[in-house]
């Protein structure tokens, strides 16, 4: 039997409660099953809180850890990078969808490419204000991606998956907020 290595989905939410039940559905039902998804609700003020216990309660790999006033993105996703147990890490906001197969093509990727720190993806993204539909692509080999760092962000976080070790070997996130 080949190695499954637990992946760390981090979800920082912030009162996504028009999204999130499908977020959380598009991670669970992944073909990939040995994750734990790790919900950082960042204060949310609408019923955020009450569907990610609802859903917790029918899967055991959720995991909700609550910040007691708004601390942002950054500051929740840091907090649950630190939190998690995953060899792989994710960073899924509440209104992202994956494909089913995502988390399993990716950590296949990672595993037979060892020297790789982070693979990403494209991203299908909908704008329902403008009735814009736009797959956004990024550079695909090492060079384009160096080459691309001058001008703009060329990994989407969104759609990486990032080696732990590759990871923490960085500040994480930029915050302003510190815990304390």
């Amino acid at each position: 039997m080949s190695e499954t290595p637990l992946v760390s989905v981090i979800l920082p939410v912030h009162n996504e409660e028009n999204y999130i039940s499908d977020a959380i559905g598009s991670l669970t039902r992944q073909y990939y099953d040995n994750i734990e998804l790790i919900i950082v609700d960042d204060y949310s003020s609408d019923k955020t809180p009450d569907i990610i216990e609802d859903l917790q309660q029918d899967d055991s790999r959720i995991r909700i850890l609550r910040n007691d006033t708004n601390m942002g993105q950054s500051f929740s996703a840091n907090r649950g990078a630190l939190d998690s147990q995953g060899k792989y890490l994710i960073f899924h906001d509440g209104d992202d969808l994956s494909t089913l197969d995502r988390i399993e093509k990716q950590v296949e990727f990672l595993k037979n490419n060892p020297d790789v720190g982070v693979v990403g993806g494209a991203t299908f993204y909908i704008n329902p204000k403008r009735d814009q539909r736009i797959i956004r692509r990024r550079p695909v080999n090492d060079n384009d991606i160096r080459k691309g760092l001058s001008r703009e962000c060329t990994i989407n976080t969104a759609a990486a998956m990032f080696r732990r070790d590759a990871l923490f070997g960085t500040r994480l996130f930029e915050s302003k907020i510190e815990e304390g």
